[in-house]
């Protein structure tokens, strides 16, 4: 009898499970069906309507994790104070503070304060006051959300990217790295003299060390013992325009984007290739930085892992020629080189040549007449972020990412620079572009910019 009873029950609460299952699509516990209630009358209380089914399950996690919190306090001895679910209550405590709580607190130190207090001679005071009584205070009003948020401009944010986190740390973690960058950002912007700016780009929720480790892969730490070229065609050219733009001649293919593979010495490459290819057959072809990534394997080159500019140049000689990234598309992985692929060539280059180091007039005169790989100290925040204008931000001479001068000038305040293509997407810097700071009294030029600067020969 006793074990037919316990069948009965059991039989009951499956069938109430399963029933609520057709409902909310999932088998909650009795005690989660409960709560569901409760949020669903919180809900219905305060108006809340959910902008889909996941932020919904989303908000109902928070707020059964508050409910919990509150009765907890609430069941503890000695406080003479309630909580309850009020309007914040499917808000963690970070959105809540995010939100609403914009006291500048931290500013107080810098604040000059009043010397005089009228009430100083007071002596008598009643036992208790209470203005609303006396018609002194106006209802309660409500402040709302009056201002766009941290929490809210990472939404944005989130959203303007497609980013999506695995799980609510991951969320948590990333917000706190947003919330430390934008202030970064936002103070860089407000210094004065600075004839720059950064912006809150693909990159805004990342430390600087896990951009540097995702993005750049140039080997410039193996610099040393590469043999140099000893040959420089552009050696006596004397007389070289004020400015160039390769781009308006028709050199220069739109802005790519690496990905996070660290193969920026093959876009550079790709870049001065398909420069030199223009303007010696005088059509512009987009090739192949997969091919690259893929087959120039057997050398210091390796893919994703990082290379060199000039080791990939040999490639493409030996190789007679690189595919068009249409026939060997690009994929941001390392993978099998594509024979197939590998053995059409849609140009091709003859050699290449080593812009004397360390010399920026050098430099001016091999960009004057062609794009040229060079090589650079991008690990800064200030780079990471770099949004406009000409860069001028510090940086070392520790080489680690690869991308292509194409073109040089002068700004409206008379600032001279490089004009430089990179390999991020267009979200980042100029459309994909960033001026750097030319002529400059380190000999190496800003961010080593002179120091490993190549281009191929046709």
């Amino acid at each position: 009898m006793v074990a037919k009873n316990q069948f009965y029950h059991i039989s009951l609460t499956l069938l109430f499970c399963m029933g609520f299952w057709g409902f909310q699509v999932t088998c909650r516990t009795l005690q989660d069906v409960s709560m569901y209630e409760r949020h669903e009358e919180w809900m219905s209380r305060y108006g809340i309507v959910y902008k889909d089914p996941q932020e919904r399950e989303k908000r109902f996690r928070i707020f059964k994790q508050n409910v919990k919190y509150i009765e907890a306090s609430n069941n503890a001895a000695n406080k003479p104070y309630q909580l309850g679910t009020n309007q914040f209550a499917d808000l963690t405590n970070e959105e809540f503070v995010a939100r609403r709580n914009r006291f500048k607190g931290h500013m107080c130190s810098s604040i000059i304060r009043s010397t005089t207090f009228k009430y100083e001679n007071v002596t008598a005071v009643p036992t208790t006051v209470d203005w609303r009584q006396k018609g002194a205070v106006t209802p309660v009003k409500n402040q709302g959300q009056c201002d766009v948020s941290m929490y809210e401009r990472h939404e944005e944010w989130m959203s303007r990217y497609g980013i999506v986190y695995k799980d609510p740390q991951e969320r948590e973690k990333r917000f706190r790295i947003f919330k430390q960058n934008v202030k970064y950002i936002e103070a860089s912007n407000n210094a004065a003299n600075k004839p720059y700016q950064l912006g809150t780009n693909q990159f805004a929720d990342l430390t600087n060390e896990e951009f540097v480790a995702r993005r750049n892969r140039f080997k410039g730490h193996m610099c040393s013992s590469i043999i140099r070229s000893t040959t420089f065609k552009y050696e006596n050219v004397t007389a070289v325009p004020t400015t160039v733009d390769w781009r308006q001649k028709g050199a220069v293919t739109p802005v790519k984007n690496q990905g996070q593979c660290g193969c920026c010495w093959a876009f550079s490459a790709v870049a001065a290739t398909e420069g030199i290819h223009a303007l010696t057959t005088g059509k512009l072809i987009s090739l192949s930085e997969q091919e690259l990534v893929d087959c120039d394997t057997k050398g210091v080159d390796q893919g994703c892992e990082g290379g060199f500019m000039d080791d990939a140049f040999k490639f493409i000689i030996k190789n007679h020629g690189l595919n068009t990234e249409a026939n060997y598309p690009y994929k941001g992985v390392d993978g099998k080189c594509n024979a197939k692929a590998e053995a059409i060539d849609a140009a091709t280059i003859t050699g290449y040549e080593d812009v004397p180091v360390n010399n920026e007039n050098a430099l001016q005169k091999a960009v004057a007449n062609q794009p040229v790989s060079v090589a650079i100290d991008a690990s800064g925040s200030d780079f990471q972020f770099y949004k406009s204008g000409v860069f001028t931000g510090s940086c070392g001479t520790e080489l680690d990412h690869g991308v292509t001068a194409v073109g040089y000038g002068i700004s409206n305040d008379g600032g001279k620079y490089w004009l430089v293509k990179n390999s991020w997407g267009t979200e980042w810097g100029e459309e994909g572009y960033i001026r750097m700071q030319r002529g400059v009294a380190a000999q190496e030029g800003l961010c080593g910019i002179a120091m490993m600067a190549s281009y191929p020969t046709a």
